[in-house]
């Protein structure tokens, strides 16, 4: 559920959602139908709930990994899954922001489980996320409830719960300014010299080239 290339091992013959919208300067991916169902039901969300307010996180004012009300996590280590690893999980309503840094929240080693139920989520700056995000989406938001801004990206997996006819996980667009490989550059076709005949041409000598033409 990403608009661009931070989606690894993409793959459309297993129903994943394709990049769409303005690309690639801002591309919203939108999810939608009549028939999905919620990912977790109510006993299986209020199970996630009871093992956040039973696990330990030091760094929220409760002490537990179970959020309340209008009190929302705003730094990395309130996001941060325990060595438990029990989920951190916030009722809301509340707009979830990372601040612009370089960081992680969870690792590779010890992912984690983030679980949103009404609110949305925006990563910022360079943080990399470990672990699962399930965004419950109880607002009923048509509009997007992940953002994933400037280098930010998410190794795991997304899921979001449509409560309306869509929902939708964005990809800000680039700091930078556009990709190289997005510029109109007018190309003029030519036709191959005299007496060539090829089946396949590959262009290019980068890795990708060349593992094709091997």
């Amino acid at each position: 559920m990403l608009g661009t290339s931070p989606c690894a091992n993409y793959n459309s013959n297993k129903g994943q959602v394709q990049p769409a919208g303005n690309c690639p300067t801002k591309c919203t991916v939108v999810t939608s139908g009549t028939s999905s169902s919620q990912a977790l039901s109510a006993n299986q969300l209020q199970s996630l709930e009871q093992q956040a307010a039973a696990a330990s996180c030091p760094s929220s004012p409760s002490g537990t990994c179970l959020w309340t009300g209008t009190n929302c996590p705003s730094t990395l280590a309130q996001l941060t899954s325990p060595a438990s690893g029990a989920p951190v999980v916030v009722q809301g309503p509340c707009p979830v922001s990372t601040p612009t840094v370089v960081a992680s929240i969870n690792s590779a080693t010890a992912p984690g489980v983030l679980v949103i139920e009404n609110g949305t989520f925006t990563l910022n700056g360079s943080v990399k996320f470990y672990g699962l995000i399930y965004m419950a989406n109880k607002q009923a938001s048509s509009g997007p409830v992940v953002t994933i801004g400037g280098n930010s990206s998410v190794t795991g997996a997304i899921i979001g719960h449509p409560r309306q006819r869509s929902a939708s996980v964005q990809h800000a667009s680039h700091p930078w300014g556009e990709p190289v490989w997005s510029f109109p550059i007018p190309v003029t076709p030519h036709a191959l010299p005299d007496g060539w005949h090829v089946d396949v041409a590959v262009v290019g000598a980068g890795f990708t080239g060349l593992a094709v033409a091997h």
